[in-house]
């Protein structure tokens, strides 16, 4: 009978007035107001007020969540993720995740989430920064609570049901997904990437002090998995600082030569790759190892150097040979940013300055306004 009256109600609510976010929200409040007195305050009188400011369309939608990893993307070592997967199910606590700009630490957190969810680990996110086309406050401890609870309502919501849906009660409601979760032998697991972000964007760290005092120390059969660059001390939250170990920072590696390889067939299979003299699929096989030697020794795994170095054999439409990829400006010690450092060294002074003017502009440039701009500038 319950069950029945449940899906007639869900059916007269949903699409016509709410969705089905506003539909579960609306489950999860009439729980709570059913079990603690008074609730709704001030008397535990339920009005149409109520009811309007749960189901309504026009509530403010959590945080998206949404990191892009491209089509086929595979962890830069197996090892390396394999024993990261270990870790965090297995041993409950802090854990930093850790690696140098371009290395690909965002992606491969992404690719992480995706796998604990096949393997139905619970887990929730926040990412401080998704991409330059984002416009929402990311930094925000109130959103970003706000985000998490939501995520745990559509999940987890028997973990959490009852619970006070504020901000300020976000230790609680991780705590419960813990001791819940527990009872089923999984661990809670809550991940926060792009702390590096915040001191560069915002310039206070307040917001993110308020979300790490929240998280740390962890609940019991809770993992709080955080990413950044290794920045200084003081560009990241004390509590973060007070709690985490030597041994919990973890770097993630360059892609190994098997991971190269591995990528380089994908490409090929895309019809990317450009060959030359190949009669036999023996042959394909031996010019392809070949090439995924050559790029793994110019790039030494460096996934952005990786990129950069194929896209411009592709821009030039050369065949691809180990003797033209050794030709590309080399990734230094696997760091993307002495391969800048020398990219910038050999531009002109002009050159130089249209990149400040355009590094200072303070807004994004597209491809069509860089070729617009070079159209219509003026001739010496």
């Amino acid at each position: 009978m319950i069950n029945r009256l449940e899906a007639n109600l869900r059916g007269r609510l949903v699409p016509s007035s709410t969705n089905s976010e506003g539909w579960l929200l609306l489950l999860h409040q009439a729980r709570r107001w059913a079990s603690i007195r008074n609730e709704p305050r001030p008397d535990g009188r339920i009005t149409h007020n109520h009811l309007a400011q749960i189901i309504t369309r026009k509530r403010p939608q959590p945080l998206s969540q949404d990191f892009r990893i491209p089509d086929g993307y595979e962890p830069p070592s197996r090892p390396f993720h394999d024993d990261l997967m270990k870790r965090v199910t297995d041993q409950p606590g802090i854990w930093a995740l850790w690696g140098s700009p371009g290395r690909g630490k965002s992606t491969y957190l992404t690719y992480a989430v995706n796998e604990l969810h096949k393997q139905e680990v619970p887990t929730i996110r926040h990412h401080y920064f998704l991409s330059l086309a984002d416009s929402g406050d990311r930094n925000s401890f109130a959103d970003i609570a706000s985000s998490f609870m939501d995520q745990m309502v559509v999940r987890y919501r028997d973990a959490v049901k009852g619970l006070e849906e504020t901000p300020t009660e976000l230790r609680k409601w991780v705590g419960a997904c813990g001791a819940h979760f527990a009872k089923k032998g999984k661990p809670f697991v809550v991940v926060v990437d792009g702390l590096d972000h915040v001191a560069r964007e915002y310039a206070d760290l307040s917001q993110m002090n308020q979300l790490f005092n929240a998280l740390l120390p962890c609940p019991p059969n809770v993992t709080v998995l955080v990413g950044t660059q290794r920045v200084a001390d003081s560009c990241l939250p004390l509590r973060l600082i007070q709690h985490v170990t030597s041994e919990s920072w973890i770097e993630v590696p360059q892609m190994d030569r098997d991971a190269v390889q591995r990528w380089v067939v994908l490409q090929h299979k895309a019809g990317r790759v450009l060959l030359s003299n190949v009669h036999s699929t023996e042959t394909e096989q031996h010019e392809l190892g070949a090439i995924g030697d050559a790029f793994y020794a110019t790039s030494l795994g460096h996934p952005l150097h990786l990129i950069y170095s194929f896209e411009a054999m592709v821009r030039h439409g050369l065949a691809f040979s180990p003797e033209e990829i050794a030709r590309l400006p080399s990734c230094p010690e696997g760091d993307i940013r002495k391969y800048y450092a020398g990219l910038w060294r050999d531009l002109s002074p002009s050159a130089k300055q249209t990149i400040h003017a355009m590094a200072g502009s303070g807004f994004r440039w597209t491809a069509t306004m860089l070729w617009s701009t070079r159209r219509n500038r003026p001739s010496p």
